[in-house]
């Protein structure tokens, strides 16, 4: 009973622990290059969305015209980074960019919709 209740706190306490970074700069680095691969694959979704395959696919796609972002943010975030790390920050593209496509299907299905409303009348004088 004693080491389960351990093991919980140890769990717990990690959770709620605050990360420290030693060198700000590199952070400040990681994160223009999260930015940057972001951006690449919000530019991207347009050129390979056909608005009917699956969001997956489209996104696995627009990974893949991404990879170089990402191989500098897993160069830059981790020293020496693995082929599992790599696998991660990869299918985290994928994740990113398929939740872009399914945003822009939503947005342009809102913009249809909105085209297609009739404007209510306009109210009669009195």
């Amino acid at each position: 009973m004693r080491i389960g209740l351990i093991l919980f706190a140890l769990l717990l306490g990690s959770c709620t622990a605050i990360p420290n970074y030693d060198d700000p700069k590199r952070v400040a680095r990681i994160d223009r290059l999260r930015e940057a691969r972001d951006l690449c694959l919000v530019e991207n979704v347009h050129a390979f969305d056909d608005g009917t395959s699956d969001p997956a696919k489209i996104g696995n796609y627009v990974a893949m015209s991404c990879n170089v972002q990402t191989s500098k943010l897993v160069d830059l975030a981790i020293p020496d980074p693995g082929p599992k790390a790599r696998a991660a920050f990869q299918e985290e593209a994928v994740r990113r960019a398929t939740g872009y496509v399914q945003t822009s299907r939503r947005i342009e299905v809102d913009s249809v919709e909105r085209q297609r409303a009739v404007p209510p009348p306009p109210p009669s004088p009195q």
